[in-house]
């Protein structure tokens, strides 16, 4: 796996999913590449999968001691036991016929693709910032219980209060301040919910859609997407969660082959039209955080979705 302490580089995509989304008509002794289409530039350009969806110590933390540690062992055998299976299904295995192993080591491997994404991390932090704004606005409100909650905390880390509490008090009611939460929540929170994620993917029904060979799927830095297939108003039919009867996830696993996870379609293999194909890389391209992968270059306008895009429709109609 790309990334450890030493390398401070470090992937939120894994290089080792990437590497199915590389341009085949890479010359031999080059390095393989991809296609990278990124949120407010008009033209593509062409990068290794080393050398994207990477963050620097994304996943390191600072100890107690002040050295830095991170996860990506965790990270790295989640991948050791996930990719194998990706390749099985990739190669024709029946979603049906992977032993329970299989399908635990994969749903683990899915359960942490989905939680380990920047849009993931900064979703906590941001809810994390907005709670703590809300709670200090309502204590500074309240002078007496503001002035006593300052005197705590600063006794709680042996420190010495301001001696102007009301110039502070008045600065937290100003509301011109930033707040920035520790990173460490945000790893802690995906550590805590990949493997409830995990069960959710477990229990879904997993079809492998097929495209055609005149079409290819593309992939995102935020590459597992949940759409409703219910008609509801933007961006809440985007945002359906796993607990959502009518939501689809899809994942594509190749640029050949996408995983469908749904509770109203039945498992198996399916292949599928380009038109359908054409529907998941609209949802990829329409759920990236800021960047797009592609196999081949392809014109920027054909990501955008176009003109009464009915996102809510179900990709398949087998029941």
């Amino acid at each position: 796996m790309e990334g450890s302490v030493e390398n401070k580089r470090q992937h939120f995509v894994p290089r080792s999913y990437l590497a199915g989304f590389v341009d085949p008509t890479t010359q031999r002794g080059h390095e393989p590449y991809l296609w990278v289409y990124e949120r407010g530039q008009a033209e593509p350009y062409a990068r290794a999968p080393k050398k994207v969806a990477i963050r620097s110590y994304y996943y390191s933390f600072a100890t107690p001691s002040g050295k830095r540690d991170d996860v990506e062992k965790l990270l790295a055998s989640l991948e050791t036991s996930g990719i194998p299976v990706l390749r099985a299904l990739v190669k024709g295995r029946n979603p049906a016929d992977l032993s329970d192993a299989e399908r635990r080591s994969f749903s683990f491997f899915v359960g942490m693709l989905d939680v380990r994404v920047p849009s993931f991390r900064h979703t906590i932090e941001s809810f994390a910032a907005r709670l703590i704004r809300d709670a200090i606005l309502v204590e500074a409100q309240h002078p007496e219980y503001f002035e006593r909650k300052m005197q705590e905390a600063h006794a709680a880390k042996d420190l010495i209060p301001p001696d102007d509490l009301e110039a502070l008090r008045e600065f937290v009611l100003s509301g011109e301040y930033t707040i920035q939460v520790d990173p460490l929540l945000s790893l802690q929170s995906l550590i805590k919910l990949a493997p409830t994620v995990a069960e959710y993917v477990y229990a879904y029904q997993w079809r492998v859609l097929e495209a055609p060979p005149d079409a290819a799927f593309i992939t995102s830095d935020c590459p597992l997407v949940k759409v409703s297939t219910k008609k509801l108003p933007p961006p809440y039919g985007w945002g359906t969660g796993w607990e959502t009867p009518w939501m689809e996830a899809t994942l594509p696993l190749t640029t050949q082959h996408c995983l469908l996870l749904s509770q109203h379609h039945p498992g198996g293999r399916e292949p599928i039209a380009p038109h359908t194909v054409e529907e998941v890389n609209w949802r990829t391209a329409a759920l990236a955080n800021n960047e797009v992968y592609s196999s081949k270059q392809i014109a920027p306008e054909v990501l955008n979705r176009s003109h009464g895009w009915e996102w809510w429709k179900p990709l398949t109609d087998v029941q």
